[in-house]
Parts: C-alpha cells; sequence; structure tokens
C-alpha cells in the first residue's frame, strides 16, 4: 500500500501538477499576532481552558462562533477571548473571514460543567424567575434542574442547554 502511495504522488509529481499542502493553520497563517482581531471558530469545534489537547474544554460550537484573539498564535493553537475569559482555540479551526453561509453566534451554549461570568447571569434571572439556584459561576445539577424546569415551563424541550432561544426567554 506504501508503494502504491508513493508510485501514485511520484507520478502526479513527474507530471508537474501542483499538490494542494493542507497546512493545520488554512484559516491563520504562519506566526500571526491577532490580538483585537475578529476571528471565527468552526462549527463543530472547540474552545479549551488550556493549549493542551487534555485541558477541560470551556465550550463546544454546534454554528460559527465569533471571537476576538486575544495574543500571539502558536503552532497548534490561538489565545481567544469570549466573555472575558482567555480561553485556547485550534488554530486550523479558526478564520479571519466570516463564512459566506450558516449562523454566526457569540454566545456560547451553556451546559453541565460550564463555569464562568455568563453562568452567573443565567443563574440570577433563574433565581428573580423563582427557580432555586445558587449564583457561583458552576452550572451543576441544581442549575440542570432549574434550567430544565425553566424550559418545560416555557415550551422548550428540556435538555438543560442554555443555547441561544432559552437565554432570550430567561433574560427578556
Amino acid at each position: 500500500m506504501r508503494k502504491l502511495a508513493l508510485l501514485m504522488y511520484v507520478s502526479v509529481a513527474a507530471l508537474g501538477v501542483a499538490v494542494p499542502h493542507r497546512s493545520c493553520a488554512e484559516g491563520i497563517p504562519g506566526a500571526t499576532d491577532i490580538t483585537g482581531k475578529t476571528v471565527y471558530l468552526a462549527p463543530n469545534a472547540r474552545l479549551r481552558y488550556g493549549e493542551s489537547l487534555l485541558d477541560r474544554v470551556y465550550a463546544r460550537t454546534n454554528a460559527t462562533m465569533k471571537l476576538v484573539g486575544a495574543g500571539q498564535c502558536s503552532a497548534f493553537n490561538c489565545p481567544v477571548l469570549h466573555n472575558g475569559q482567555q480561553v485556547f482555540a485550534r488554530r486550523g479551526r479558526l478564520d479571519t473571514e466570516p463564512p459566506s453561509t450558516g449562523l454566526v453566534v457569540t454566545e456560547r451554549t451553556l451546559r453541565y460543567r460550564a463555569e464562568g461570568a455568563d453562568v452567573v447571569a443565567i443563574q440570577k434571572a433563574l433565581e428573580a424567575r423563582g427557580y432555586s439556584v445558587e449564583a457561583d459561576g458552576k452550572f451543576g445539577w441544581r442549575m440542570l434542574r432549574a434550567v430544565r424546569a425553566f424550559q418545560r415551563d416555557h415550551g422548550i424541550k428540556p435538555d438543560g442547554h442554555v443555547g441561544p432561544r432559552t437565554r432570550k426567554l430567561l433574560l427578556n
């Protein structure tokens, strides 16, 4: 199999056909400083608290997410800001141009075990509406039950995630 792949590569190269090389940073080239620049994270990507793939996930995206750059990109990751929290995204999943089609979001979908200032805002809104939750900035079991109850009370599928629809109903 290796010989066949090598033979095919040599044959294409001998014909003078340019073989596109896929780099790990298609949207963000070279050693780029993206501080203050708007960048877009591709759908189905993750933001992490640290640069390692083993670090905790801050957010997963279902749509393209609009972010702000927060420094110099490394070989594999770029620091970005989301709601004042510095997190890291894979370079190959970022682009400096907005997508031509599809939804672009600025808020992450909050799920169980999420943490941050955006979690506190949702907790305070739930408390104001009479749901039993403590505003500690951590999306725990109590908040999960409160979100599901709120969703049931407002005719939304009770999945326990605070996405655009739940957020809009809760904060308005």
